[in-house]
């Protein structure tokens, strides 16, 4: 983002990569058409950063399945192929899943630096947001996806039906079709 001059961007981002395009429109503001988070987390401004995954990480899952170490200050989780199949992936071809369990490393959601960051109304909240739900996700569960946008509402919501957590291997081209309509609307409006 420090690389664009006088251009702006579109972000998008999926899952847990809500978090680093809230960061990027934090920081970058001016630079950014629109943000698009695609059944990802979608922080707020009356909370820390670190408030959206602590509300879901408190959604009813079947996490005993994963694997969960501490060292230092940083948690990190590993997820089964048990449980991102039937709650990540269970839309995904046999081929993209194997692939995905043959990639899978452990990560952190680094809840400490998450707790000393506010993002703010003068500049996260003044990038347009939409929020693309998927209607069959169970990972971000379709419950927590209203949650996140009635506590922090976006110019527009877009559904795609019969998708899981990864539009981009459930439903590529609907979720394309969704991405150019954005991609027009917004940098046509500027």
């Amino acid at each position: 983002m420090k690389c664009i001059d006088h251009h702006k961007v579109i972000v998008v981002a999926q899952s847990f990569g809500g978090l680093s395009i809230s960061l990027a429109m934090e920081k970058f503001p001016k630079k950014v058409f629109v943000a698009v988070f695609v059944t990802a987390l979608m922080p707020d401004t009356a909370h820390k950063l670190s408030y959206v995954v602590r509300e879901f990480m408190k959604v009813p899952k079947v996490w005993k399945d994963n694997c969960s170490i501490t060292r230092g200050n940083n948690s990190w989780i590993s997820f089964s192929d048990k449980f991102l199949k039937s709650s990540f992936y269970q839309l995904c071809s046999l081929e993209d899943f194997a692939l995905i369990s043959a990639l899978k490393r452990p990560g952190s959601l680094f809840p400490n630096d998450l707790d000393k960051i506010q993002l703010s109304e003068e500049k996260y909240g003044s990038v347009d947001r939409v929020y693309i739900v998927a209607k069959v996700d169970l990972g971000v569960i379709e419950d927590f996806q209203p949650e996140m946008i009635g506590n922090y509402s976006g110019k527009e919501v877009k559904v795609i039906h019969h998708s899981g957590h990864l539009p981009q291997l459930s439903r590529p081209l609907e979720l394309s079709v969704h991405l150019l309509e954005i991609a027009r609307n917004y940098s046509s409006s500027s």
